[in-house]
């Protein structure tokens, strides 16, 4: 009877600390119990992104890839998306690893802006799997020592800096390096392709119509302004220039609106297809001298900010050696 109370003693007492030392693996301080990656997906896998500011879901901004280009909506308009950037989302979350763990539970979740209401958003998706749905938060930098040589300051100023993000639906709060939530801005135009140029071939003939009216030959190595010699470095300074050209304010504007061109430069390429690209003078409406497009991003309009008409279109005389 003894022993057989005993041994009745034991298993219980067994089963109470096998109970005692799951509740403290699963609620203990040891940060082992909390992930060490929070997401996990192939980049090339990923055909949707949505994501909202603070709670604002009902103008959450999604960008879709379709036939191999990404396009973002604005107000039931689809536009061509700046690829680049939509990448560099995708590669900031598709293998997301815990630098540390910050917090255990929802209590700490306003400090550092991870709740529905201060945080920004994100889901990613294959089709309709869904890929990852994540919180990102404030960001915290982390001053390296001053003795530290230039070089090393600004690797380490990159290495110090923390975002904080939780997982959809969990409540641990983790440190992340790097700076997330800054690269999913709220003004849609950030996203927005902003190319007007982008000639990877090489360009052998620029012909101008319009305002200025002649055309910049590479004939045999040598450029020339209609039959006269061009200034060489002139010339090839501006066609370097112009082989990747890029806007920088949407001009929100119907063609029909615009008239006749102004200034039309084709652009041709050994081996490749033209580009035109058209300026026209703006609307009273809209405060800027000419409206811009081109036929490589023919969806997009541009506002002649920060000089564009002046560095796409140039007079005769600026080639020209005796200028």
């Amino acid at each position: 009877m003894f022993k057989k109370m005993n041994l009745k003693t034991l298993l219980i007492i067994l089963v109470v600390v096998l109970g005692v030392y799951l509740i403290l693996d699963y609620t203990g301080d040891n940060e082992r119990n909390f992930k060490s990656q929070l997401t996990s997906f192939d980049k090339d896998d990923v055909t949707r992104i949505e994501y909202y500011k603070k709670g604002d879901y009902e103008n959450s901004i999604i960008i879709t890839r379709k036939n191999n280009g990404w396009f973002v909506d604005k107000d039931n308009n689809e536009y061509p998306a700046d690829s680049n950037r939509v990448k560099r989302m995708i590669e900031l979350l598709h293998n997301l690893k815990v630098d540390r763990v910050e917090a255990k539970n929802k209590e700490r979740w306003k400090k550092y802006k991870v709740s529905d209401s201060l945080s920004t958003r994100v889901k990613m998706y294959a089709g309709e799997e869904l890929l990852a749905d994540i919180h990102l938060g404030k960001f915290s930098f982390s001053q390296p020592p001053k003795q530290q040589k230039m070089q090393q300051q600004r690797r380490r100023s990159r290495q110090n800096m923390t975002t904080f993000v939780r997982l959809a639906g969990e409540q641990p709060v983790y440190g992340v390096k790097g700076l997330l939530s800054m690269s999913f801005p709220e003004n849609v135009g950030q996203l927005r392709d902003k190319t007007i140029v982008e000639a990877k071939g090489s360009i052998n003939r620029i012909k101008f119509s319009g305002k200025y009216n002649y055309a910049l030959n590479s004939t045999s190595g040598r450029w020339m302004v209609d039959s006269q010699p061009a200034d060489s470095a002139t010339a090839a300074s501006y066609v370097n220039i112009l082989k990747s050209v890029k806007g920088s304010a949407f001009a929100d504007v119907q063609e029909s609106a615009l008239g006749k061109p102004a200034q039309t430069a084709v652009i041709e390429r050994t081996n490749d297809e033209s580009i035109t690209i058209k300026a026209y003078e703006a609307p009273s409406n809209i405060n800027s001298d000419y409206i811009i497009n081109s036929t490589a991003n023919s969806e997009a309009w541009f506002t002649d900010k920060r000089n564009l008409f002046s560095r796409i279109f140039k007079e005769r005389a600026h080639f020209l050696k005796d200028k």
